[in-house]
């Protein structure tokens, strides 16, 4: 049972913050002014140490023709943190990504833009 201060834990955790952090610097092709986060389009992060990193993707607009440059940015990006070796970005479907996913601030910004 892993105790309060498992160090391998409180490690994945300040890397997901880390790769969240990471994902508000690339922007969905199909919603040029939101992120990737705040679009809501990440929808796991799963991280072994040392350093693997897979990351779920839904596309906002499956049809796009940036989708395949997007999922490259991602997998760069994640794999420009010090702490990360691999990523492997995997492109999901189920359940498909909804404006109920976007936040607030995404939200905000969405009602500025239109």
């Amino acid at each position: 049972m892993p105790t309060k201060r498992d160090p391998d834990k409180r490690q994945r955790q300040a890397l997901e913050r880390r790769i969240q952090n990471a994902m508000t610097t690339i922007y969905d092709p199909a919603t040029p002014n939101i992120d990737l986060f705040n679009m809501g389009m990440i929808y796991d992060i799963r991280i072994e140490l040392p350093g693997s990193v897979e990351i779920d993707l839904a596309y906002s607009s499956p049809e796009h023709p940036d989708n395949f440059g997007l999922t490259l940015r991602v997998k760069t990006t994640v794999e420009e943190l010090d702490e990360v070796n691999d990523c492997k970005v995997i492109v999901v479907s189920d359940p498909p990504w909804t404006l109920d996913r976007v936040s607030e601030h995404a939200r905000i910004n969405m009602s500025v833009v239109n």
